[in-house]
């Protein structure tokens, strides 16, 4: 590993890119390096910040001059870096790096396993960006109709419908037809919130699944529990009421700022 070394303290980013693809070619395991996480994670980054460049809201969102007043004299890749990333992130905003190559990612599906929030309002943020990747990029997305209030347990059905038989929903937040379901062949896990330890859960059941999916990002996820559902059981668990009749109430114990739908799906799942 020490010439991948050499090459991140040259930043010579052709021979890096060409050294680790040779590795992870050779086997994959090599992703355990620390010199390829490194590297993983730098590039990552800058590829985020080359693309998040692109959308002028995520400029506006990290103008200083919100705060500040005045005009925000930062480079707008200097900005988004400063706002988005962590770490070693705000002070790469000027690293060069060659062109990202994207490959072809048709036959490719994208799993969303959703949270609490996001499986009652689903996507939420994701519902703009969905549509894009399927767009952009040819990816195939499909969405565990996971229900937001049951145990993990339960939700491996929801889970096992879609990695199985297709079943879910869309990049468009739509119910696909039972008629309409392809089943996917291998996939990529997003998994956010209560997603990850639905996730988890299903593969402690079902470790042959591991086959299939290529790999598992965890956004926001609580494998380990949660101090906030805790906090907010603690709220709720001595009030008597009843779910079909007082959802609506429930909802505003836990956020005053929650829009309730008008219909609720699968009320009489729901497992408080």
């Amino acid at each position: 590993m020490t010439e991948l070394r050499n090459y991140l303290i040259a930043s010579d980013y052709p021979n890096l890119i060409k050294k680790v693809r040779a590795l992870v070619k050779k086997n994959k395991r090599n992703f355990k390096k620390q010199e390829v996480k490194e590297w993983c994670a730098k590039r990552w980054r800058n590829i985020f910040i080359n693309e998040a460049v692109k959308f002028p809201e995520a400029i506006e969102a990290s103008n200083h001059k919100k705060f500040f007043g005045g005009k925000d004299e930062r480079s707008d890749k200097q900005k988004i870096a400063s706002r988005f990333l962590r770490d070693e992130g705000p002070n790469e905003w000027n690293l060069e790096m060659p062109e990202a190559e994207f490959g072809n990612l048709k036959n490719t599906t994208l799993l969303f396993c959703p949270g609490f929030l996001s499986g009652l309002f689903p996507v939420m943020a994701f519902q703009d960006a969905f549509p894009y990747l399927e767009r952009e990029y040819g990816v195939r997305i499909l969405q565990s109709d996971s229900h937001p209030m049951r145990s993990c347990e339960a939700n491996m059905a929801d889970l096992l419908n879609a990695i199985e038989r297709g079943m879910g929903l869309d990049a468009n937040e739509n119910l696909i037809p039972e008629k309409d379901a392809i089943p996917p062949k291998d996939v990529f896990v997003i998994a956010y919130s209560k997603g990850m330890p639905d996730l988890l859960f299903l593969l402690s059941r079902r470790p042959d699944l591991k086959k299939r999916i290529r790999c598992i990002f965890n956004w926001a996820g609580a494998p380990g529990g949660s101090y906030l559902a805790d906090s907010l059981y603690d709220s709720i668990k001595d009030i008597n009421f009843n779910i079909k009749d007082e959802f609506d109430t429930l909802i505003k114990l836990i956020s005053p700022i929650i829009q309730v739908p008008h219909k609720i799906r699968r009320l009489s799942e729901f497992n408080v």
